[in-house]
């Protein structure tokens, strides 16, 4: 079902207006169906901080600190640009939930999705019933436009190349050298250092290994977070090039995406 809202088209606002709109339907329709729901987004600084700008000088002073922005969630944990745990958003329709009783809870589960759902459908003309299924949706979407739009860019496989043999020069692992592989690299890199992190101090803190629980502290991720800023660096000075291209093109398409889904 197709909305006949009036959004701005190239409004960076369209996306915020619509996952507004879609917040305002889902607490309607909760109300109807007797449950009480509150129209929530997280704050601005939040949302501003989950995209950042891409050119040199703001690449470079973000990485000085924050490397890719994994583990500066530990080093810095109430600094919204980390995004650790204390600056993150705890939605207030949580605290409504853990109130309800087994039954009421299920009950209210069922009508949320059924009311995300029509909202999404009359607001995106999708079928979305949850914050799991837009991510999904929405990384779908995001990773078969980056493939098209970026892995086929000659201007960019052409820098590719140079960028991946510097960072090879530097005793980097490269195991692909298509535009959005090199872009992921690092960031993946350290993704997979976090949770084999977070494995380990579970395990010495006598957890299973899984995240629940586990007390990540600075000092035992300083190392790690420290390896993460040197190579963040280093991929910069090698990519100076490839990401003055890279980067307007991507937050395009992010943009359009975030637009398309109303994620602000």
């Amino acid at each position: 079902m197709s909305t006949s809202l009036p959004w701005r088209r190239g409004n960076q606002d369209n996306a915020l207006e619509k996952a507004r709109s879609i917040e305002a339907l889902r607490a309607d329709c909760m109300k109807q169906k007797g449950f009480k729901y509150l129209p929530s987004l997280p704050p601005a600084t939040i949302l501003r901080n989950r995209v950042r700008p891409g050119d040199y000088a703001t690449l470079k002073a973000y990485r000085q600190k924050y490397g890719y922005g994994v583990f500066s969630q530990i080093m810095y944990p109430s600094d919204p640009k980390a995004m650790g745990p204390a600056s993150s958003w705890d939605n207030p329709n949580n605290a409504n939930m853990m109130r309800l009783g087994k039954s009421q809870l299920a009950a209210y589960k069922v009508a949320d999705k059924a009311c995300y759902r029509s909202a999404s459908g009359s607001v995106l003309g999708k079928e979305i019933d949850s914050d799991e299924t837009l991510y999904s949706q929405s990384s779908e979407a995001m990773r078969s436009r980056e493939d098209r739009a970026l892995n086929g860019d000659a201007k960019l496989l052409e820098l590719a190349q140079p960028f991946g043999d510097c960072l090879t020069g530097k005793g980097y692992s490269v195991k692909a050298t298509n535009p959005t592989s090199l872009a992921a690299r690092g960031r993946e890199l350290y993704m997979k250092k976090m949770r084999d992190f977070q494995q380990t101090q579970s395990a010495r803190q006598g957890g299973d290994g899984g995240e629940g629980g586990v007390r990540l502290r600075p000092e035992d991720a300083r190392p790690l977070h420290q390896a993460e800023v040197k190579d963040a660096l280093d991929d910069l000075t090698c990519g100076k090039d490839f990401y003055s291209a890279y980067q307007p093109k991507w937050m395009e398409i992010n943009t359009k995406v975030r637009e398309e889904f109303g994620m602000p």
